[in-house]
C-alpha cells in the first residue's frame, strides 16, 4: 500500500486544534455527511461528519485528514460523495482539509470510480494515482506577500488632503521622508487591482521592507499573504541551478529513476526542452486529408459519444488531421488532449503543436516536480488550449473538454504496467464517453481490438488515409532470408551482402539510414555448444544477456546482466560445466554497432536505446541527425515511431523475428506493427525509399504481409485466428498472476483461488472459461515463483463480477503477492 510521505504529512497542519478533539462523534441525523475511501487503499467507504467551521470549504475530490479506526489515527481520505444520510447512527468528525480546492475533478472521480470496478484495484489507491506527487506536496509552492493600499491611503490618492489623518485623534499622520517616496511611488505607479507583490515593490521603489511595514502600522496599507506558484523565471532559474548541479555529481552504479508509484511511463530517455528541430515547412492539405477533416467535424459537431479511427498509411499526415480538428475546438473556446505513446520519444510533434497552437501543457517524466505541478495548475484553470503527453495526461484536469486524440491507439505503452494496469486508450474512450465528446484514434497499423469496435459497436466508425501525402509512393521492401546467407558463410555478419550494399551506396549518395535490432545489449545469450549450457540469472528463469562495459568511453570488458532483476556478474573465460568454449547468440545493437563501425569506416553511426541515451541526449541526436551530422541511426523501438526526416532514404531490419519467439498471442501483430512503422521512416521526401528486411522466416504472414504494405490482408488473417481460438478481441481476459519466495505457497494458495473461481463460474452459469493454475511464462522473476489463472469470457461482465467477488476477501487475504491484470497486453 502507498505511504504517507513526510511532505505530505507537512500539509496537515496541528495535529490536535481546539474545536476539533481526535474521534469526537455525532448523531448523523444532525450532521453534515461525507462520504470518503482512503488514499493508502482499501475498498471500503467510510462516512464521517462536517464540522460546520468546514462545510463551507468542502468539496468533492478534496482530501481531508479523519481519525480511522478504534485508535483513532490520522488518515488521508478523498471525499466521495455527499450523502443524505448514514446507515451508522453516530459518525466521528473529520478532522481538517489538506487542499484548498479539489485536487479531482468530479468527471475524473466518475472516472476513477470506473477505472477501480474495471481493472479491480481500491478506489482510493486510484485517486491517489490519478494525482501526480507533486500537485500532492504542492511542489515548488512559496508564500508570497502582497500589500493592498487601504481606502484611507486611496482617498488620498484621489487628492482628499484630510485623509492622511488619525480617526480617533484627528491628528495628521507623521509620516518619515522614507514613507513619503514609497507612497509617491504607490501613487505614480497604480496597479490593475490594488495589489503589490512586497518582494517586487521593495525592488522597484528602493524602499526597504520595514518602510511599509510601518505604513502598514499607520493604517496605510494592509499585508495579505498568499500561497503561490513562482513565477516562469525562477523556476527556470531553479531547474538550471538542478541540471548543474547533476552535471556536477558523479552517477555511480545502477539507478533507476522512475516512480515508484506516480502514472507517468514515459521511456527511460527524459526529453531535453531546449533543444528544438528545425522548422518544417507548413503545406496544404490533400483531398483525403479534407476528407477526413470534415467527418471527424461533423461528428464533432453533432456532439454526443463519436470514436473515430483515422487508419491512415505512414506518412499520410495524420497530425495535421488532428490539428485542423483540434483548432476548430479551440475555436470554440474549449480543450484537447493529444495522448503519445511516449512524449520523449516523439519532439518533432511536441513541437508542430507547441508552433500551432501556442497556449500548450506538455507533460512528461522529464519535468520537474515543480513545473509538473505548475503545468497541471494552468490546465485547470484552462489557461492551455492543448494537453500533450503520455497515458497519464488522459488525466489531466481539462475544464472543458472538447476532443481527445490518441496517437499510435496500437501502442502497448499506453498499457500501465504497475496497478492499477489501466490503458491509457481505453480509459480515454470512457472519458470521452463520459463527456459526450469526440474521440480520434490514430494509427497506420490499428490494434484489432480498434478495428473490431469500428465493426461490431455503435458510436465507433473509420476514417482512412489510404495514400501519402504529396502522391509519395509506400517504400519498396525487400526481403532477405538470412539462412540462404548463413549458407554463403555470412553466419557472423550482421548485415547481409544486400544490406551493406545498399547502405554504402545511401551514404555514398548523401543520403541518411536508420537500422533496426530490436535487442539491446552486446548478445542475447551465452551459451556452451559442447554441452548446450545457457549462463541464467540466478533470481529469475531468463537467461543473461551479454553487455559491454564502458569507463570513460573505453571499453573495458562484458558483463552478463539480466534485464529484469538487474542483476550482474562477470562473463566467464569457458563453459563452468564442461570447460569448453562459449559462444554468443543472438546479437544485440552493442554487436551491430561494433561490427557495422568496422566494415563501414568513418561511417557516422549513432546508436539509440536505453542503455546508451543519457538523459537530455534523444532530442541532441535527432537535432544531429536532423542536420545531417550522423549518418545512421542504429537502435531499438525507439527509432521505429515519430520520426520525420526526409533524408531517410533507407531502413533495413537487421532481424525481424525478435518479437515472434515471445509465447504471447499477439506476437505477429506486434512483428506486423513493428515491421511498418519504421519501414515508414523513410522515403518521406521526393525521393523513394527501400526497405531490407532481413529474416529467418520469410514465409511468416506478419513478415510477408508488412513487406507488400498490406495491412488489411494481415488483419483479416489475424483475426480469423484469433477467432478460431476465441481470443481478444473475440473474447475477454484478465489474468492474475501470484507469486512467493516459496514454490509450494504460491502453487497452494493458486489452488485456492481456482476452487473460488470454479465455485463463482458455477453461480454465474459457467459464462467463463478459466486456466490454470500453471506456471507463469517466466516461472520465476526476482526470486519469486510466478504462477497464473486466466479468465476469458465473452464480455466484460462476468469477468467484473468474478473480481469483485474475489476482492471480498479472497485477494485481500491470500499469502502470495497478487496482480490482477484486465485485458492483459504483454503475457510474460
Amino acid at each position: 500500500m502507498a505511504k504517507i510521505s513526510k511532505v505530505e504529512q507537512g500539509l496537515f497542519g496541528p495535529i490536535e486544534p481546539d474545536k476539533n478533539v481526535r474521534g469526537q462523534t455525532v448523531l448523523s441525523s444532525e450532521a453534515r455527511i461525507v462520504r470518503v475511501v482512503r488514499a493508502d487503499g482499501g475498498d471500503n467507504s467510510y462516512d464521517y461528519a462536517v464540522p460546520e467551521e468546514l462545510a463551507d470549504d468542502l468539496d468533492l475530490g478534496q482530501r481531508v485528514q479523519v481519525p480511522f479506526g478504534k485508535g483513532n489515527r490520522w488518515q488521508v481520505a478523498f471525499c466521495i460523495e455527499f450523502p443524505d444520510s448514514s446507515q451508522f447512527e453516530k459518525l466521528k468528525y473529520i478532522h481538517s482539509l489538506i487542499d484548498d480546492s479539489p485536487l479531482i475533478t468530479e468527471e475524473l472521480l466518475e472516472l476513477a470510480k470506473w477505472i477501480s470496478q474495471y481493472y479491480c484495484y481500491p478506489l482510493g489507491l486510484v485517486l491517489s494515482a490519478i494525482v501526480p506527487a507533486a500537485v500532492k506536496k504542492q511542489a515548488g509552492m512559496v508564500n508570497n506577500q502582497y500589500i493592498i493600499p487601504t481606502e484611507k491611503l486611496l482617498n488620498w490618492f484621489s487628492g482628499d488632503a484630510e485623509a492622511l489623518t488619525d480617526g480617533e485623534t484627528g491628528k495628521k499622520i507623521r509620516i518619515s521622508a522614507k514613507g513619503k517616496r514609497a507612497l509617491e511611488y504607490l501613487k505614480s505607479n497604480p496597479s490593475e487591482n490594488n495589489e503589490y507583490k512586497l518582494n517586487q515593490l521593495v525592488h522597484a521603489s528602493n524602499c526597504s521592507k520595514p518602510v511599509f511595514r510601518t505604513l502598514g502600522k499607520c493604517g496605510l496599507l494592509e499585508f495579505v499573504t498568499r500561497r503561490e506558484m513562482p513565477s516562469d523565471e525562477l523556476i527556470n532559474l531553479q531547474e538550471q541551478s538542478d541540471e548543474e548541479l547533476d552535471e556536477l555529481t558523479p552517477q555511480n552504479g545502477n539507478y533507476d529513476s522512475s516512480p515508484i508509484f506516480d502514472f507517468d511511463d514515459d521511456a527511460d530517455v527524459e526529453p531535453d526542452a531546449d533543444v528544438e528541430p528545425d522548422a518544417e515547412p507548413a503545406f496544404q492539405l490533400n483531398e483525403d486529408q479534407k476528407n477526413a477533416v470534415a467527418a471527424i467535424c461533423d461528428k464533432i459537431d453533432n456532439s454526443g459519444f463519436n470514436a473515430v479511427l483515422l487508419h491512415g498509411v505512414t506518412g499520410s499526415g495524420k497530425t495535421e488531421v488532428y490539428m485542423e480538428c483540434i483548432q476548430k475546438v479551440v475555436d470554440r473556446d474549449q480543450q484537447a488532449i493529444v495522448l503519445v505513446p511516449e512524449i520523449a520519444l516523439t519532439p518533432q510533434t511536441e513541437r508542430r503543436f507547441i508552433e500551432r497552437f501556442g497556449n500548450v501543457s506538455v507533460l512528461h517524466s522529464g519535468m520537474t516536480g515543480v513545473r509538473r505541478h505548475q503545468q497541471w495548475r494552468q490546465i485547470a484553470e484552462g489557461k492551455a488550449n492543448v494537453i500533450v503527453g503520455a497515458r497519464s495526461a488522459v488525466f489531466a484536469p481539462v475544464p472543458n473538454l472538447g476532443l481527445i486524440v490518441v496517437d499510435e491507439e496500437h501502442e502497448g505503452s499506453y498499457k500501465q504496467d504497475q496497478s492499477p494496469r489501466y490503458h491509457g486508450r481505453d480509459v480515454a474512450i470512457k472519458r470521452a464517453h463520459q463527456s459526450n465528446i469526440t474521440i480520434i484514434l490514430g494509427s497506420a497499423t490499428p490494434s484489432l481490438e480498434t478495428l473490431t469496435n469500428c465493426e461490431r459497436r455503435n458510436g465507433f466508425s473509420c476514417v482512412t488515409l489510404p495514400r501519402r501525402v504529396k502522391d509519395l509512393p509506400m517504400p519498396k521492401v525487400q526481403i532477405i532470408d538470412l539462412k540462404e546467407e548463413f549458407k554463403q558463410g555470412r553466419r557472423d555478419n550482421i548485415l547481409s551482402k544486400r544490406l551493406e550494399n545498399e547502405l554504402r551506396a545511401c551514404i555514398a549518395a548523401g543520403k541518411q539510414a536508420i537500422l533496426l535490432l530490436n535487442r539491446r545489449g552486446h548478445s542475447n545469450l551465452l551459451y556452451c555448444p559442447s554441452c548446450q549450457y545457457v549462463h541464467n540469472c540466478p533470481n529469475c528463469d531468463v537467461s543473461l544477456s551479454v553487455h559491454r562495459r564502458k569507463s570513460a568511453d573505453q571499453v573495458v570488458g562484458r558483463m552478463l546482466l539480466c534485464h529484469h532483476c538487474l542483476h550482474t556478474t562477470k562473463v566467464p573465460d569457458c563453459c563452468p560445466v564442461c570447460q569448453k568454449k562459449l559462444i554468443t547468440i543472438g546479437p544485440g545493437t552493442q554487436y551491430a554497432e561494433d561490427q557495422i563501425t568496422d566494415q563501414l569506416n568513418g561511417l557516422r553511426l549513432q546508436r539509440v536505446d536505453s542503455d546508451s541515451m543519457k538523459p537530455g541526449d534523444y532530442r541532441q541526436v535527432l537535432n544531429k541527425f536532423g542536420k545531417g551530422e550522423i549518418d545512421v541511426l542504429l537502435g531499438t523501438q525507439m527509432i521505429a515511431k515519430g520520426l520525420d526526416f526526409p533524408n531517410v532514404s533507407l531502413v533495413g531490419i537487421l532481424n525481424a523475428d525478435t518479437a515472434l519467439s515471445v509465447p504471447d498471442y499477439r506476437s505477429s501483430e506486434r512483428t506486423y506493427q513493428l515491421i511498418s512503422q519504421v519501414a515508414g521512416r523513410c522515403g518521406r521526401a521526393d525521393n523513394t525509399g527501400r526497405v531490407i528486411l532481413q529474416t529467418f522466416l520469410p514465409d511468416e504472414p506478419a513478415i510477408a504481409y508488412a513487406a507488400r504494405h498490406d495491412f488489411n490482408g494481415f488483419a483479416r488473417l489475424e483475426k480469423q485466428n484469433r477467432k478460431q481460438l476465441d481470443m481478444p478481441p473475440y473474447s475477454r481476459m484478465a489474468r492474475i498472476i501470484m507469486s512467493d519466495p516459496l514454490l509450494q505457497t504460491v502453487e497452494a494458495e493458486a489452488q485456492k483461488i481456482r476452487m473460488i473461481l470454479d465455485q463463482i463460474n458455477n453461480q454465474l452459469q459457467n459464462k467463463m472459461e478459466i486456466r490454470g493454475p500453471m506456471p507463469a511464462a517466466i516461472a520465476r522473476l526476482e526470486k519469486y515463483h510466478r504462477f497464473e489463472l486466466i479468465i476469458k469470457a465473452s464480455g466484460p461482465a462476468p469477468i467484473q463480477q468474478t473480481l469483485s467477488m474475489l476482492r471480498q476477501g479472497a485477494i485481500e487475504n491470500t499469502a502470495c503477492r497478487i496482480v490482477v491484470d484486465v485485458d492483459p497486453i504483454n503475457m510474460m
